[in-house]
């Protein structure tokens, strides 16, 4: 099952179920669901979340958007997409190469908080380079949606940036380099875990515009996110105290070049089987609020 959100004129914040490249408006305020959160929260397990939005979409009648037709730029006066959930935290996990073997299970994973909601964008929207940064890479990620125990009830992707030179300053400087404001994007979907089965690989493709040409471009098997995002929810849900629809996140290094991190005016595409892509600019010291 995917599942969105989207933003339409005169309503606002809409829940979307995806169904034959149409999104069904599953929004229901007198059920308590006027958004992903809600459903995660109150559906509690993958199985819980597919069921209250397949019997919402059963019960409620509307007209269905073209799922195409919401990939824009957002704007008040169109429909849109929106984050695909506005989770109370997002954590990062240590970002890995693709080729990277899983190791121990029971080895206490490498992760740190990375923002909220509010230091997140969705699609087609701009994400945000340091004011004070020159140096910032975009990592590519497979997104986990914890539900209300260790279990992740879905799967997106998103774009972890670092501000790398910011960052080799030394250890007390990694949280300013990876925590502020447009810090990440996340998106287009969410895709329930019941369908996004574990296989021996995801293809993965990554890539910045440049000015319309290709900056750079990736394409990789990812062989062990959904097991480094399982395996790493119980550490974090065992002393962090998180919340149904927290994000977590396994981020790729692919080895960008600093001559190749993003820059201002680019365009980073993620794309991966299953999910769908992930679209979004980059704008230099841009304003949170903006």
């Amino acid at each position: 099952m995917k599942l969105v959100q989207f933003f339409l004129p005169g309503k606002g914040l809409r829940v979307g179920l995806v169904r034959n490249d149409l999104v069904l408006d599953i929004t229901a305020t007198d059920e308590a669901v006027t958004s992903t959160l809600d459903l995660v929260r109150t559906g509690k397990t993958t199985a819980g979340t597919v069921a209250r939005a397949e019997w919402l979409s059963r019960r409620l009648r509307r007209k269905s958007v073209p799922y195409r037709d919401l990939y824009r730029t957002p704007s008040r006066r169109a429909a849109h997409l929106l984050l695909p959930i506005l989770p109370p935290e997002i954590w990062t996990l240590v970002p890995q190469r693709p080729t990277a073997l899983l190791g121990d299970p029971a080895q206490r994973p490498q992760y740190f908080f990375k923002g909220t909601a509010a230091r997140a964008v969705g699609p087609e929207a701009r994400a945000r380079l340091r004011a004070d940064a020159t140096d910032t890479v975009a990592h590519p990620a497979l997104a986990g949606i914890l539900g209300d125990q260790n279990e992740v009830v879905a799967f997106s992707i998103a774009t972890d940036l670092t501000a790398r030179d910011v960052a080799s300053r030394g250890p007390g400087f990694l949280a300013q380099a990876t925590v502020y404001g447009g810090s990440c994007a996340l998106g287009p979907c969410l895709v329930t875990a019941d369908e996004f089965r574990e296989r021996a690989t995801f293809q993965m493709r990554y890539r910045i515009l440049r000015q319309g040409a290709e900056a750079c471009v990736a394409a990789f098997g990812l062989s062990d996110g959904c097991a480094r995002i399982q395996q790493a929810a119980p550490w974090l849900r065992a002393d962090d105290g998180i919340r149904a629809g927290t994000v977590l996140l396994a981020p790729i290094e692919i080895g960008v070049p600093s001559t190749e991190g993003v820059r201002d005016g680019d365009r980073v595409e993620v794309e991966m089987e299953g999910i769908g892509r992930l679209a979004h600019g980059v704008k230099h010291g841009l304003r949170v609020r903006d």
